[in-house]
Order: C-alpha cells, then structure tokens, then sequence
C-alpha cells in the first residue's frame, strides 16, 4: 500500500479538505486520507511504524504485558495470556495490512486488527470484572482501545472510499 497525501500546488490552500480532495482528484492525483491514521500532508508514510494507529496499538499492546506480568500465575495464565495476545495482534495486523499489495488483503487485515481490538476490550471487561484490573487502569487501557478501534474503522473507510473513487475514474 502505498500511499499517503498529495500536495495541492497553486498559491491558494483550500479551505477545507474536502474542496483539498477535489482540487487533489481535479489533478489527477491520489489522495489517501491517512491523516487519521497519523500521516501528516506532504510526508509519505515509508512503513507501518509511521502511522499512529499502529504506534498506539504497540504501546497498548507493551503496556497490557507489563500489566499481566504482574498478576498471579493462574489468572496470568488464563485471561493474561489471551489478553496479551488480542492486544499483540492489532499492530501486528496492521503491519500486516500496510504491507499487503492488493486493495482487499488490506482491507482484510485492518478488520482482522480491528476485530481483535474488540477482542482486548472484551478481556480487559473480563479482568476487571475478576479484580485483576483496578478501575482507573481499566478506563485509560479501555479508552486507548476504542481509539484504536475508532481509527482503524476510520483507515479502512478512507482506503474504501479512495478505491471507489479510482475505479469510477477508471
């Protein structure tokens, strides 16, 4: 996937980004909306590693081990082990993705991440419901999640919309 965000040239910036991406699509380039996903206009994302979706993920996923490294052996072993691994695919998904060449595969493994995503969520309800998991841990490791969740949702949108829009000008 290559990708990332066009420069509208002329002396006058347009006001918002949807006239941007009609001055983009009236010159004939591509426009990729991964500003939500992190990229900024005019940088070029070279890997997975410059989008915040991903660099979010990985420090949700790195915090969840430390978390679960310090429960007891049975509950470490039980929902720490799924809990570290849900967490542990969403950026490994998207890395996966950001390196797929064909449209579909990587719509495919952004749903796959954000499939596990919801997974996280899921076991980190059950580890607070089970005492593993203080409330205020719970909410900032609950609320990154659904971020996560929420751009994930956001970059397959945009990719699906830039798809649509270059078959209709095919």
């Amino acid at each position: 996937m290559s990708a990332l965000v066009a420069r509208v040239a002329g002396p006058r910036r347009p006001r918002s980004i949807r006239t941007w991406s009609e001055s983009a699509a009236n010159l004939g380039w591509t426009l990729v909306v991964l500003v939500l996903a992190g990229t900024r206009i005019g940088q070029r994302a070279r890997d997975a590693t410059d989008l915040d979706v991903y660099n979010i993920a990985m420090q949700l996923s790195a915090d969840v081990w430390r978390l679960v490294m310090r429960w007891p052996n049975f509950a470490r072993w039980t929902i720490g082990k799924q809990l570290v691994r849900s967490a542990g695919s969403v950026p490994a998904n998207v890395c996966e993705a950001f390196g797929r060449h064909h449209h579909r595969e990587t719509l495919w493994f952004l749903q796959i991440a954000r499939a596990s995503a919801k997974e996280t969520r899921c076991w980190l309800e059950q580890s607070s419901a089970n005492g593993l998991i203080d409330q205020v841990t719970w909410q900032d490791l609950e609320e990154r999640t659904t971020r996560v969740e929420r751009m994930l949702a956001g970059l397959s949108r945009s990719l699906r919309e830039r798809e649509a829009n270059r078959i209709g000008r095919d």
